[in-house]
């Protein structure tokens, strides 16, 4: 992720850093290598300038609440996603890897091997946008099925509110005939694109956008009166 990305814009602009427009200002955001990596947690503490590693559920809610941000959702992984999105997120600029996100907002994802309560996943984030997301996929059937019934758990606790990954017994089928080891990142060309042409938003970019629908009249009247006279012709024949 970090070459193609990197090497793209060596190639097309000619050079790795990059200025760009960010509310109304020049930024130059900077894709020489290697790219900048750090912990979810650790990324929340640069900006509290406190640690929170070992802070309970409650705590955390705590903190984010006095920072105005409400999480109904129960998992502590999601308290610390959300504060990670209104304390760290806005503040990127150059390209920045964030590791190790909690296992339990994660229930696809392999448990990391050095520590279970997070995940073998990582995110890309540039210019305040998440570029790409990546991780080691879970193949093992028995942990996955447990995963998925720890969510239907926290569902019940959150009352149906929270943003839970549903159980899916087809795919533990699925993974009960095996699944090597496998990885994956998805990367948003939209998104990265905006970044690189300062675009504010990706309607912008994306060639064919949803759009509302209207009333478009396909054939022209005369051609749709003839239609409705070679019909009218063959139901008289019958």
């Amino acid at each position: 992720t970090e070459e193609l990305i990197a090497e793209s814009v060596k190639r097309v602009y000619g050079d790795y850093k990059l200025e760009v427009e960010r509310g109304g200002e020049n930024i130059v955001i900077d894709f020489s290598r290697p790219w900048k990596r750090i912990s979810l947690e650790e990324s929340i503490e640069g900006v509290l300038n406190t640690s929170i590693r070992g802070k309970s559920r409650e705590e955390l809610r705590e903190i984010a609440s006095s920072l105005g941000v409400e999480v109904r959702d129960v998992r502590r992984g999601k308290i610390l996603e959300k504060l990670f999105e209104k304390l760290v997120v806005p503040k990127t600029t150059n390209p920045t890897f964030v590791v190790l996100f909690p296992r339990d907002i994660s229930p696809l994802a392999r448990p990391y091997r050095e520590n279970p309560d997070y995940a073998e996943r990582f995110e890309l984030y540039i210019n305040g946008l998440e570029i790409a997301n990546g991780y080691t996929e879970l193949n093992n059937p028995i942990l996955q099925y447990y995963f998925f019934k720890e969510e239907e758990e926290l569902r019940k606790l959150a009352g149906g509110e929270a943003e839970i990954h549903p159980m899916d017994k087809d795919y533990i089928r699925a993974l009960e005939y095996g699944l090597p080891p496998t990885g994956g990142v998805g990367i948003g060309l939209y998104r990265l694109l905006m970044v690189l042409n300062s675009l504010p938003s990706i309607k912008d970019i994306i060639p064919f956008t949803i759009t509302a629908p209207e009333d478009v009249k396909l054939v022209s009247e005369e051609l749709q009166h003839l239609l409705e006279y070679y019909l009218k012709l063959g139901s008289n024949k019958s």
